[in-house]
């Protein structure tokens, strides 16, 4: 979507990162409607597991630009390619932060709708370590009035990543918190395995996967794992939203259920 820079507030003195979107995404109006609206949606929610947008605008009138929080630290995607996979109890630590910060935006009547490992950074902060969910770019306003959406919501139009895109994103279905509940479970699943739980040589495939249900059962890559651990992933990734967790907080519980007192060894 763009490139981001570390900035200084002259004003305030502080270090932030300045997100400059693509040329190519803004210079149409339909996109710079739809980056004003993402941004103010964004800039009016605020949670400790969420990055902090301070200001956003188009520079040159042409330059769209988001003014966020300056973050120390990585990626969840940098962690897990650094560790193989993480032990359950950093897992479960992480997705504690990141499951609080998806449901207060969907109390807010936000969609991420692009969730992933990549869009999770963990932020050092001492001795500690604070996720937070980054890159709201296709974040979704539930409460948008029917018709008035510059959002590409078009027939065939996919949005977010092959691999983390949710099924009923690929039947085009509305958005909804089910989207970023799916993603919850994509995330977690690569979180303890270091694996994507679709994986295939195309995108067509991976897509047909993620549509008919198929994820890479866990015991595959974790034959120790507790066996309602597998079955929590295989309700996790179901196709169908009805049977998967019907909130984050609830995804929470259930998959710190699931794990128990698993604490693998090696």
């Amino acid at each position: 979507m763009g490139a981001v820079y570390e900035a200084t507030d002259l004003a305030l003195r502080r270090k932030t990162a300045v997100k400059v979107i693509r040329h190519d995404r803004s210079a149409d109006p339909r996109s710079a409607r739809r980056f004003r609206r993402e941004a103010q949606s964004v800039a009016s929610f605020s949670h400790p597991n969420v990055v902090t947008v301070f200001d956003f605008g188009v520079a040159g009138g042409e330059t769209l630009f988001l003014v966020m929080e300056r973050l120390e630290g990585e990626s969840l995607q940098e962690r897990i390619r650094r560790a193989g996979r993480l032990a359950p109890a950093e897992a479960m630590e992480l997705m504690d932060g990141i499951t609080a910060g998806i449901g207060s935006a969907h109390e807010a009547q936000l969609v991420h709708r692009d969730l992933k490992p990549a869009n999770i950074f963990l932020h050092r902060q001492g001795d500690g370590v604070t996720p937070k969910i980054l890159d709201f770019c296709l974040v979704k306003a539930l409460a948008e009035k029917e018709g008035d959406s510059d959002f590409d919501s078009r027939t065939g139009a996919v949005l977010g990543t092959p691999g983390y895109v949710s099924p009923e994103c690929l039947r085009n279905d509305p958005p909804a918190p089910s989207w970023d509940l799916w993603g919850l479970g994509v995330v977690a699943f690569e979180m303890l395995t270091g694996e994507r739980p679709f994986q295939g040589q195309s995108m067509a495939t991976v897509q047909l996967d993620v549509l008919l249900g198929r994820a890479r059962p866990l015991e595959s890559h974790l034959p120790e794992a507790p066996a309602a651990l597998g079955r929590f992933f295989v309700r996790a990734l179901d196709p169908e939203p009805e049977r998967r967790p019907p909130t984050a907080a609830e995804f929470y519980d259930e998959l710190l259920d699931a794990i128990g007192s698993w604490s693998p060894s090696g």
